[in-house]
This record gives C-alpha cells, structure tokens and sequence, in this order.
C-alpha cells in the first residue's frame, strides 16, 4: 500500500469510554429545519464519541420506505454465503465497501470479535480515489438492494425539502 494513503487517526479523535445507561436518541430535526443545528452536532458528536451508535427521530423519512429497505436488507443476507462472500469487503481495496461476514469485524480489540454482519457503502465514486472513496459493491441478484439503500436515500436526501 502507498505510504501516502495510510489513514492514521490522531489521538485527539479517539474515542473515550464513557459508560451510559442507554442508547442516545438524537432528534435531527433542527438541522432540517434550519435551527439549532450546532446542539444537534454537539449531540451526535458525543453520542457516536463515547458509545458509537445512536437512535435518530424525526428524520422525516416515511415509514413505508423504511420497511422497504429493512426487507431488501433481510433479502440481501439471505443470500446464499458464497454470493454475500462475494461482495466481501477485501476486494474493494482501499475504498472498504462491501460485506462483513461475522466475527469479521473487531470494534474492541480487547474483546472477542463482533457477533454481527453487515454491508458498507459510501458516496458513489466511479474510481478508486483514495481510503474510503472508490465504488460500492452490488449484488447483481438484488438490484433492488442498490435502489432502496443507495439509489433512493440519495434522490430523498437532495429533495428540496431537505436541502
């Protein structure tokens, strides 16, 4: 790998363990309205700094297209293992989209590896440009799995309502 397209995280952007009582909710309604979007930075900030997910309400994303894309993602990782295997995340190169199959990720190095699969994506690039910007993997079987969870959210995010 090119010395120059070694992503090294600073110290200062390391996380802190913080112990909480439970999952943070966000509500990111300010920054779609236009106000106080500062306190809503500030919130998923430390919500993602110290326990790395969240919970998000009033995205304003109907409920029917969720349930849409909670299906076309079931559907994806019942794909039989040799065709989610080969969209493995390796063979993206530095742009690191693809599946994770489980234990294939460890997000505590000072644990057992993570009990979950899943599919990274990112913003559609037609070549590799450098860590974490180069072109998604697809199922060919699934097209709906690319409109519902890259196609769609892309068209609902530049909508005039939210821009």
């Amino acid at each position: 790998m090119p010395k120059d397209l070694v992503v090294r995280l600073d110290d200062e952007l390391r996380a802190k363990r913080e112990s909480f009582g439970k999952i943070p909710v966000v509500d990111i309604a300010p920054p779609l309205d236009g106000s106080n979007k500062q306190w809503v930075a500030k919130e998923i900030r430390w919500a993602l700094s110290n326990t790395g997910f969240i919970y998000v309400k009033n995205h304003g994303i109907p409920q029917d297209f969720v349930d849409s894309v909670f299906d076309v993602g079931r559907q994806f990782f019942d794909l039989p293992w040799s065709q989610r295997m080969s969209l493995h995340i390796r063979k993206s190169d530095l742009a690191l989209r693809g599946y994770i199959e489980p234990f294939g990720e460890n997000t505590d190095p000072g644990r057992t590896k993570d009990l979950k699969e899943c599919f990274d994506i990112g913003p559609e690039r037609s070549t590799l440009e450098g860590p974490f910007f180069g072109p998604n993997q697809w199922p060919s079987s699934l097209p709906e799995f690319r409109a519902l969870t890259y196609g769609i959210i892309n068209r609902w995010w530049a909508s005039p309502q939210n821009s």
